[in-house]
């Protein structure tokens, strides 16, 4: 068999930086340089066993990735401007971003900051469909090459965190449930969702309460939800909660089972409809429209909504949801903060629920650099 020597001793070096890049990340991750600043050439020169010029070139690397920042003859230190200078890598598991609201909204924000050159995001499809090819195949080579710094994963199975996790990566798992060690978490606040929607519902004088929602919605939250309905001294019943699939085929049947349940001859018909995601709430509008009843004189609609920019949406309907904006800013906060800080945040961040009128209008300047 033919080997090619000059494109293995090129492999050979590539893979040497690559494990001073990995030992210095992991390094900067578990608070080693208490000033922020690196060791001189020389101490990593006897540190790692390698020559200069392989210290250097895994430096340089890595200063390119936006990690570190040359002072010249005064050293090198953490950039503490990371957050705007590293790219951010968000996995998302479907191969069309439109195929979930949510998706749909990070991939409007992650576009602007990055045309705004305010902040790096690479955007990863299909995580879930194609595990060992495509862009999981590509965000496994960039995570290997120190492309990207950070990654962010959403609801991940224990098969996907271990195949993307290193301890020289900082990673944000976007669930409610701390599941897995070594990463951080940021994951949305359903309960305050569902009590600004119930506290709305009481606002508009609306007391018979129907739910819709997703059929992957954990119990934790519809156990929740009857709990508070009776606490509140608001009226709904188990016929009036109902799920539905997300995906392209069975969401228009979440008008149907809408359209059904208002038809039915209950002694109490529900005054107020709370959906808990958005992509189901123009199939409910339909299915309402449908039983022959009137939006808002016979019921009203109190939807989730993933907000981001303003829209004339918000003024025909209730609204409450999260912020994403402010979602992915904090995401690139808390991987900023695991550079600079050194540690990692042990407890479960949550983003709380809020209106369309207190959602706030995003500005140009989504990272405010730090003064050096």
């Amino acid at each position: 068999m033919y080997y090619n020597i000059e494109y293995i001793l090129i492999i050979g070096i590539f893979m040497l930086y690559c494990k001073i890049i990995e030992k210095i990340k992991e390094e900067i991750l578990s608070g080693t340089y208490k000033d922020k600043r690196l060791p001189n050439r020389d101490t990593l020169c006897n540190r790692y066993n390698v020559t200069r010029n392989t210290v250097q070139n895994a430096i340089d690397i890595i200063m390119q990735a936006g990690l570190l920042k040359s002072h010249g003859r005064n050293g090198t230190e953490i950039n503490k401007n990371l957050k705007k200078d590293i790219t951010i890598g968000i996995a998302i598991q479907s191969e069309n971003a439109k195929d979930d609201s949510l998706f749909q909204v990070i991939e409007s924000v992650a576009q602007d900051i990055n045309t705004s050159k305010s902040g790096k995001f690479k955007l990863y499809y299909g995580i879930l469909q194609a595990p060992e090819s495509g862009d999981t195949k590509q965000l496994i080579q960039d995570i290997d090459a120190h492309v990207i710094s950070g990654l962010i994963l959403f609801w991940p199975t224990k098969e996907m965190f271990n195949r993307f996790y290193r301890n020289w990566l900082p990673i944000i798992c976007t669930i409610e449930d701390r599941f897995y060690k070594g990463c951080e978490y940021l994951a949305p606040n359903h309960i305050s969702l569902i009590d600004k929607m119930l506290n709305e519902a009481l606002r508009i004088k609306r007391r018979n309460v129907a739910l819709l929602t997703n059929v992957k919605m954990k119990k934790t939250y519809i156990d929740y939800f009857q709990t508070a309905i009776e606490q509140k001294g608001l009226v709904s019943c188990d016929d009036w909660i109902q799920g539905s699939c997300l995906c392209k085929k069975a969401l228009p049947w979440s008008g149907k089972i809408v359209e059904l349940l208002m038809k039915q001859n209950f002694k109490k018909k529900p005054d107020v409809l709370l959906v808990l995601n958005e992509s189901l709430r123009d199939y409910a509008v339909n299915g309402i429209r449908k039983a022959g009843l009137h939006i808002p004189r016979d019921i009203e609609i109190i939807s989730h909504c993933n907000f981001y920019k303003n829209s004339n949406k918000f003024k025909k309907s209730i609204y409450i949801g999260f912020d994403i904006q402010a979602m992915v800013n904090e995401y690139a906060e808390m991987i900023g903060n695991r550079y600079l800080e050194g540690k990692i945040n042990s407890r479960v961040k949550v983003m709380e629920a809020v209106k369309a009128d207190e959602h706030k209008k995003p500005s140009i300047d989504f990272f405010k650099p730090v003064n050096s």
